[in-house]
């Protein structure tokens, strides 16, 4: 497990996520991205607390 997807589950477990350090040849880095929609029935929050990072030659796809 690297660095990001440990902040990740920690996170996910009740811990606190720290940012990851970028290295020069990541071409994407998301640290603790939270995006949360208000609704009539009040906020509802999509992404809580994700993280990730993506290298050359990766392939990433978020859906939801």
């Amino acid at each position: 497990m690297d660095a990001t997807a440990a902040a990740t589950d920690s996170a996910a477990q009740g811990g606190t996520s720290q940012p990851s350090a970028a290295k020069a040849d990541d071409i994407l880095v998301v640290d603790n991205l939270v995006k949360r929609f208000e609704t009539q029935d009040g906020v509802l929050t999509a992404v809580d607390r994700m993280s990730l990072t993506v290298a050359p030659g990766e392939f990433v796809s978020v859906i939801g």
